[in-house]
């Protein structure tokens, strides 16, 4: 009885209780988020981002980009600018420079407002002085916060954390759901399905050229580098390089490029293409499942949950790949103070950002002006404008 036959009921529950159609669609829908986990779990020898919807069309936009710009990471989808010590501002393309602000800025958030400056840890363990003025009432109009590199931490090496974990168990459930029609029904072919996407999955996360093109370039010499969104943002992270004595980490002002024009080896371009033959062949196979469908899209569904969350999870700057120890923190209820407070502790820093929170120059009090006035002479930024009132 052919399908017109049958009736509209019938072609409805037909579908419902086995809905093949759909799945071999799904495969091709979603990419982006893939590229995203990627990004986010990729830069250790297991990236454990699930079998989901879109890793098809995924694996067809990965061949476009390492024929074309080359790169496998994605822009930064939380722009920021990074500011040097010496008056240079870039604005931020980078994937991992991004989300270090992005991730940071949402834990300090969740801290509340932060009153003066407020308690942190510092070389020796002490804690940093409360500012007398801090009134419960009044809320930082800037905070900057003070990093360095953690040396203790091997160099662009991410620490796993709840999302690599997670990947990893979510892996596991889902070889257990495609297992059920196989123990049921003698069906191995959802588990065959399953099997063969975990494994296209691990191995596209494992192309050398994620850790390299995300960390590998950018070791040694780092000098030190302010992020933050610009004027208006209540947040600055401030990660302390070798021009104020500090041990150097990663290259943030490198970084912030986001490689424009990275050249992939031939061996990522030759990955490429046999991973894209054989998600190809993994998509003519769903294609051609009759029985047992519903296991396959909940395992479809389980991956795209995890993905999902891979992609927008919060993480600390180590499991985000970059080691940084929190040395202290500067805070007012005024910007101007911060800004001096900081030019203070770390000449050039706090005149860099003037121009970022004051684009129209920053005015001050008389005894204030001679301490910029001072400064600018030691640190030759003599072009940041700065006016008495």
């Amino acid at each position: 009885m052919t399908l017109l036959a049958r009736g509209p009921a019938t072609q409805a529950q037909s579908q419902w209780q086995n809905p093949s159609d759909i799945l071999s669609l799904l495969l091709i829908v979603g990419p982006d988020v893939v590229q995203k986990a990627l990004a986010q779990l990729t830069g250790s020898l297991i990236a454990p981002v699930a079998f989901s919807f879109g890793w098809v069309a995924y694996s067809y936009a990965t061949l476009v980009s390492v024929f074309g710009n080359g790169r496998l990471m994605p822009d930064t989808d939380s722009p920021c600018l990074v500011v040097d010590a010496h008056g240079h501002k870039r604005t931020n393309t980078g994937w991992v420079v991004g989300r270090l602000l992005r991730d940071f800025e949402n834990r300090a958030d969740a801290e509340g407002p932060w009153r003066g400056v407020r308690p942190a840890k510092v070389p020796g363990g002490q804690l940093a002085e409360v500012e007398a003025e801090a009134r419960s009432d009044i809320a930082d109009a800037l905070c900057v916060t003070v990093f360095e590199a953690d040396l203790s931490e091997k160099v662009g090496v991410p620490k796993w954390d709840l999302a690599n974990y997670l990947g990893l168990l979510v892996i596991m459930v889902q070889c257990a759901v495609a297992a059920v029609p196989w123990g049921l029904s003698s069906n191995y072919l959802p588990f065959v399905i399953t099997l063969g996407g975990t494994v296209l999955s691990l191995l596209t996360g494992a192309m050398p050229q994620w850790g390299t093109e995300k960390f590998a370039s950018y070791k040694m010499d780092a000098w030190t580098a302010a992020l933050t969104r610009g004027n208006g943002s209540r947040h600055v992270m401030l990660v302390l390089g070798q021009d104020h004595h500090k041990a150097a980490g990663l290259d943030l002002e490198v970084m912030s490029t986001g490689n424009e024009t990275w050249r992939p080896t031939i061996a990522t371009r030759i990955s490429a293409v046999i991973l894209t033959i054989l998600w190809t062949v993994l998509l003519i196979t769903v294609s051609g499942v009759k029985g047992d469908t519903w296991y396959l899209l909940a395992v479809g569904a389980l991956g795209m949950i995890q993905n999902i969350y891979a992609a927008g999870a919060v993480r600390s700057t180590s499991s985000v790949g970059v080691h940084l120890k929190e040395v202290t923190a500067i805070g007012a209820s005024k910007v101007a103070t911060v800004l001096q407070r900081t030019e203070e502790q770390f000449p050039g820093m706090g005149l860099s950002l003037v121009p970022v929170y004051f684009p129209g120059g920053m005015r001050v009090g008389e005894k204030d002006l001679l301490f910029w006035n001072e400064a600018k002479q030691k640190t030759g930024l003599d072009n940041v404008l700065i006016y008495q009132i």
